[in-house]
């Protein structure tokens, strides 16, 4: 069995994990050489394998759409997010970076142009809100500001790496969470905040209206406007915030790595079953 998007090409009684399809529908996010082995090496181990799994029913779509892999041999076994919860929050970011007492929506990103990081600055600097912050883990290559043509725009906090211990910590904290992707097979950070209690606006993606369902606010990920209404509406209505946090609790339950142990079990077990049968 192969878990991380790749395998024996070669090898039919194989079970290989595909995650989604973004080197196919966004090739331009990757290098050449990359998208170069993972076209050719994707579709070789989807059709060789007894079977593919992958994250969500989105996924299975995208993996029949370009590979040619046959929906019915793809079995859709979801990620987990309780990780989040394993140790409590540690106040430890929260507090380096002067955000204990603050008001602040929280962007989990990354240099890939994929998560849309630009938009989340963009918003933020036409919102014009001096009571809020952005918190912002994971990007902080100054050329993302750059690139959204507002340089280091007043009070944003560039974050950088944290744990998940901090990470936690500030989920709960947070006004809410924004993650405008363009392109997700399951996205794990909506449903890790959702754990913690934190409101969600993503973007209006297939798979994130998969995994979100109705617990979370939905944007248009290239209306700047939109998204920054979006975090007026949860800054102002504490209401609104209160329901989406017991909403995004709810639906975050469904999704632990228990389930993804369970799933991944029931996949292989019916692959040795076939496999027994034919012999």
């Amino acid at each position: 069995m192969s878990l991380a998007n790749s395998g024996p090409a070669l090898h039919g009684t194989h079970v290989v994990v595909l995650h989604d399809a973004s080197t196919f529908a966004n090739p331009e996010n990757f290098s050449a050489l990359f998208r170069r082995v993972i076209h050719v090496l994707h579709p070789l181990v989807g059709r060789a394998a007894k079977r593919v799994l992958t994250v969500s029913a989105f996924s299975r779509g995208e993996l029949a759409r370009y590979c040619a892999i046959a929906p019915e041999k793809v079995s859709v076994v979801p990620c987990g997010a309780d990780h989040i919860l394993a140790a409590p929050g540690d106040p430890a970011a929260v507090v380096a970076h002067d955000l204990a007492g603050a008001r602040f929506v929280l962007a989990v990103g990354s240099f890939s142009p994929n998560k849309n990081f630009a938009l989340v600055v963009e918003a933020f600097a036409r919102l014009g809100r001096s009571d809020l912050k952005l918190a912002v883990v994971g990007a902080t290559n100054s050329k993302v500001f750059a690139d959204a043509g507002l340089g280091r725009s007043a009070g944003i906090v560039a974050l950088g790496y944290v744990t998940d211990a901090e990470l936690r910590a500030l989920y709960e904290r947070a006004e809410c969470l924004v993650f405008p992707s363009l392109y997700e097979g399951f996205g794990i950070p909506p449903q890790e905040a959702m754990l913690c209690g934190c409101p969600v606006i993503v973007s209006d993606t297939p798979a994130l209206r998969e995994t979100c369902g109705g617990a979370a606010l939905y944007c248009d990920p290239h209306d700047a406007d939109g998204l920054a209404r979006q975090i007026a509406t949860l800054a102002d209505d504490p209401a609104q915030r209160r329901t989406l946090s017991q909403a995004g609790q709810r639906n975050a339950r469904r999704y632990t790595w228990a389930a993804t142990a369970a799933g991944t079990v029931l996949a292989l077990r019916s692959v040795v079953e076939n496999l027994a049968v034919a012999v």
